[in-house]
């Protein structure tokens, strides 16, 4: 599967955040996808670090301002400790799967994903 140029990855980042931010999280499931695209964005960004210009790098940061000032942080990861640690991500590092939205009820195991 091919994925999109970065940049399309950047603007798509930055249309979720701001609508998490206006409207909330009304589908949990979505809302993980949502956070899955940030680590594309994360993943690419390792690869195509010089690629990016300024404004894509002012996008992504406000984009991520959006998503930490409409959530709040959480204990665990989203997707259970098990595939953190599977996959290398830290709170640190990968910080959005740490968030949660306020309306959101995350019950995580230490195994597998949240439910």
């Amino acid at each position: 599967m091919k994925t999109k140029p970065l940049d399309q990855l950047i603007e798509k980042w930055d249309e979720v955040a701001r609508s998490i931010r206006r409207n909330g999280v009304a589908d949990l499931d979505e809302y993980m996808n949502d956070l899955d695209l940030r680590q594309i964005i994360h993943d690419k960004l390792t690869v195509e670090e010089e690629l990016i210009s300024e404004d894509l790098i002012k996008t992504l940061g406000e984009a991520d301002k959006n998503l930490m000032r409409a959530t709040a942080e959480h204990t665990d990861c989203l997707w259970g400790q098990f595939n953190a640690d599977d996959r290398g991500w830290t709170k640190e590092h990968n910080w959005w799967y740490w968030r949660i939205p306020p309306n959101a009820h995350f019950q995580t195991d230490k195994k597998g994903s949240s439910h």
